[in-house]
């Protein structure tokens, strides 16, 4: 190196001093440019995803053979682990006008477990909290599914939810 002119050998050990410096950055921001580009694929649509919506308490509903991966459940309202019913027979009306019962979400939960078409779960939960058995029965349910699951809070997710 001491041979070298002295423009060579500043230009050298600059090149030392700082290119693992320079690697970093370079390397950031490829990778920064990479999340932009896969963002606006998203948000354009240019990844296909389906997702078909459980109504809670449907047990007639297929999931398989409709072309889609992701299945979205709805957990708005308190939670609670059952919905008590006011009333008998066909006069029986739920006793909580804004509530689901965590046995709904669960029944959902499994139908996606059984599916083989269905790879993810979308829980999307508008919910001031409930029961706390409740909370864990879907959260149990949630880490027993051999997908992916994923929650989305809309408005409220406090205590069980």
């Amino acid at each position: 190196m001491d041979k070298l002119p002295k423009n060579e050998r500043v230009a050298l050990e600059f090149v030392e001093k700082y290119y693992k410096t320079v690697l970093v950055w370079f390397g950031g921001a490829v990778a920064f440019l990479g999340l932009v580009i896969a963002g606006v694929a998203i948000y354009n649509g240019l990844f296909d995803y389906d997702v078909v919506y459980y109504e809670q308490g449907d047990p007639t509903v297929e999931l398989d053979g409709q072309g889609c991966n992701t299945l979205g459940l709805n957990l708005h309202g308190s939670i609670y682990t059952y919905i008590p019913m006011q009333g008998v027979g066909e006069d029986a009306i739920p006793l909580f006008d804004d509530a689901v019962a965590s046995e709904d979400i669960i029944a959902g939960i499994n139908l996606a477990q059984q599916s083989s078409t269905i790879r993810a779960i979308m829980l999307e939960v508008d919910s001031s909290g409930g029961e706390p058995v409740a909370g864990e029965e879907i959260a149990n349910a949630l880490r027993g599914f051999d997908g992916v699951s994923v929650s989305v809070i809309r408005k409220m997710g406090a205590s069980a939810a």
